[in-house]
């Protein structure tokens, strides 16, 4: 049995567009120093959370891009691409 730990870092504060809320999260993707991005069709915008994040760390909205959805990472050089 393999035991794993999960931490929430956004969600749980109902719908909305404030960086502890999300609308519709649908795509997600992790850069080479661990950074989380979080794609949010209903808001328009692409959010990032630092490496090691936890319920006490603020994000950053990176883009605003009308019904973000899918995101890719190019693991050797961080470019992003998010498809909307």
């Amino acid at each position: 049995v393999r035991s794993l730990t999960s931490t929430v870092i956004a969600g749980g504060n109902g719908a909305g567009c404030q960086l502890n809320q999300f609308t519709s999260a649908v795509g997600v993707a992790f850069d080479t120093t661990g950074g989380m991005y979080v794609t949010d069709a209903g808001c328009s915008r692409v959010v990032n959370f630092p490496a090691n994040s936890n319920l006490s760390t603020f994000a950053t909205t990176v883009a605003t891009i009308s019904l973000a959805e899918q995101i890719f990472i190019n693991p050797l050089n961080n470019d992003t691409y998010v498809v909307s």
